[in-house]
């Protein structure tokens, strides 16, 4: 989160601090994992592992060669294709790191600390998605958000610690997504700023369509 703060009068400080968080939980997870992809040969069945599709067949248009099998094939006076291979993504936790939840939620924890450091509010609250959202059942045509990818491997438990550790910081989102109560406590400071002429919440957020929030924000 960086400082790109915007104010609509000069209020500098604030009761409550509400903060986006889903985007920050999914980042702490990732951190402890890595993505890789074996190729297989549809000739002979053999298989390798390389860190991504781009190490393996380089960066040359589709159909050309590139990377390694550019140099097996340049190496061994061969002729092969990309259509000559079959690729599959995978993820796994990284090797190096010994207790992948308590590293995530040492990641997470870096990021609430942030928070705090800004020294905007009073307080501060960790807006995180609930179990379910209405989205999903009024999006008739195509799924919501289309096919993402499955959610990172620890991210279920670290959501569960997370619950457990902050949970008098934490707002957790009825049906709907973070943003969406952020927008509804946009609604609120409307609200407030005409009663008491300043506003009771600072929204922090990571997704641009708060940015149509009237208020005070910080991006």
């Amino acid at each position: 989160m960086t400082k790109e703060i915007e104010f609509n009068n000069s209020q500098k400080k604030f009761d409550i601090f509400v903060v986006d968080s889903d985007t920050a939980l999914y980042q702490a997870a990732r951190m402890v994992e890595e993505d890789y992809v074996v190729i297989k040969s549809k000739l002979t069945d053999f298989e390798m592992e390389f860190k991504n599709k781009t190490t393996f067949q380089g960066t040359a248009r589709k159909g050309d060669v590139g990377g390694e099998l550019k140099k097996w094939c340049d190496f061994l006076g061969i002729s092969r294709n990309r259509e000559d291979f079959e690729i599959t993504q995978h993820v796994r936790l990284k090797s190096d790191i010994d207790n992948h939840l308590e590293e995530a939620e040492k990641q997470f924890a870096y990021f609430v600390k942030g928070i705090k450091d800004l020294n905007l509010a009073d307080d501060y609250k960790l807006c995180l998605g609930g179990p379910s959202n209405f989205r999903y059942e009024v999006a008739k045509i195509l799924p919501y958000k289309g096919e993402r990818k499955e959610k990172p491997i620890v991210f279920a438990d670290l959501k569960e610690k997370i619950l457990a550790q902050y949970k008098s910081k934490v707002i957790l989102s009825d049906n709907c997504e973070a943003d969406d109560t952020l927008g509804i406590l946009g609604a609120q400071n409307q609200a407030y700023f005409r009663k008491h002429g300043k506003y009771k919440y600072l929204l922090g957020y990571i997704d641009k369509d708060i940015k149509q929030v009237w208020g005070p924000t910080l991006y």
